[in-house]
């Protein structure tokens, strides 16, 4: 009996102790496992980090054929602790997680270069930002990823029949902004998303400008209610209700200090006016994108109306009068083509 019982407990020791081999062996082949399918469509199917990265990728490749002749090796062994209790096996699961970590650590290294030039890419993922550096010479299949480096942007607009030339592009809520001139997809995508941002801001100094001049014509040209839909948002919630209103605000007050006393006054009804027809505009039908802008120029109306108002009521006496100088004021600087905006003497 007593025999019995020693050969059990040898038994069970040994069964102990293998099982605790399994344990060890399956959680490194997880570990790996995880390792190489998160790395294997990087560096097998990267053709640019196959050129950036030629030494990690015949070390995963090393890797890649000795996992997969593991995997073939073990499919038809049935019996895990067969499996996993081989002589060697832990070890070499063990040499390849640290070759992986090391295919791991070049790609972060190489990633971050990237991430240094065009910052915007921390915003994203990192299988986006593979896949963008994959696809630099096809800037239709980046698009989609636009969003995730752009706070309002989701896409370009191409001219016909081109892939790297556009004139357009276009934000989150569909909204279409032009170029003020077309721009050529050229290079490295991080060098050329570095280009676009530049290209995005020219062009929206143009169109500043530009509603800028145009705003000066509402009284003998086109008028203010009408002005608005010749420009995207940004254009006309910048110009109408900020910069305008700065302007010709400060410009009665001016006129009241030169001695018009009814200056301001004349002023209010001008806002007046101005407010009513927009008004009249979103009672009436509009497309989504309009009926947003005019809503927008409304609410900065109101508020704009409810300054002079204030001002009329406080008796300001002139430009510098405090009651003035603290309102959150916006001037239009020609030589740079740029908005100041200045409250007290801060700007």
């Amino acid at each position: 009996m007593g025999k019995f019982v020693d050969h059990f407990r040898s038994q069970v020791e040994d069964w102990q102790g293998k099982l605790g081999d399994v344990e060890s062996v399956l959680k490194e082949w997880t570990a790996v496992t995880k390792q190489w399918a998160a790395l294997e469509t990087i560096f097998l199917g990267s053709a640019d980090i196959r050129a950036q990265l030629p030494e990690d990728t015949k070390r995963f490749e090393a890797i890649d054929t000795q996992f997969k002749d593991l995997c073939k090796s073990t499919e038809g062994v049935p019996n895990v602790i067969e499996a996993c209790c081989q002589e060697g096996r832990e070890q070499m699961l063990k040499d390849m997680a640290a070759n992986l970590e090391l295919c791991q650590r070049a790609l972060n290294e190489y990633l971050d270069m990237k991430k240094k030039i065009f910052p915007r890419f921390y915003f994203v993922s990192n299988i986006a930002l593979l896949d963008m550096l994959s696809n630099g010479n096809n800037p239709p299949r980046i698009m989609k990823h636009l969003g995730s480096c752009y706070d309002a942007m989701c896409n370009l607009i191409f001219v016909d029949g081109s892939t790297t030339v556009c004139n357009a592009m276009v934000a989150k809520d569909g909204e279409i902004v032009p170029f003020h001139e077309d721009f050529t997809i050229v290079g490295a995508v991080e060098d050329w998303l570095n280009k676009l941002t530049d290209h995005m801001k020219k062009s929206l100094r143009y169109l500043l400008s530009h509603a800028y001049n145009t705003a000066a014509e509402w009284e003998v040209g086109v008028p203010r209610h009408q002005w608005l839909y010749n420009y995207p948002a940004q254009a006309v919630l910048s110009i109408a209700p900020c910069v305008l209103w700065s302007e010709e605000c400060e410009a009665s007050l001016e006129d009241y200090l030169g001695g018009n006393e009814d200056a301001v006054k004349t002023y209010l009804e001008i806002c007046n006016t101005r407010l009513a027809n927009l008004i009249m505009l979103v009672r009436g039908k509009l497309e989504k994108m309009d009926r947003r802008k005019i809503i927008a120029t409304i609410t900065l109306d109101v508020h704009g109306r409810d300054v002079v108002k204030g001002l009329i009521a406080d008796k300001v006496e002139g430009p510098e009068a405090f009651a003035w100088s603290r309102q959150l004021r916006f001037y239009w600087l020609k030589e740079t083509e740029d908005i100041q905006v200045r409250i007290v003497d801060y700007r």
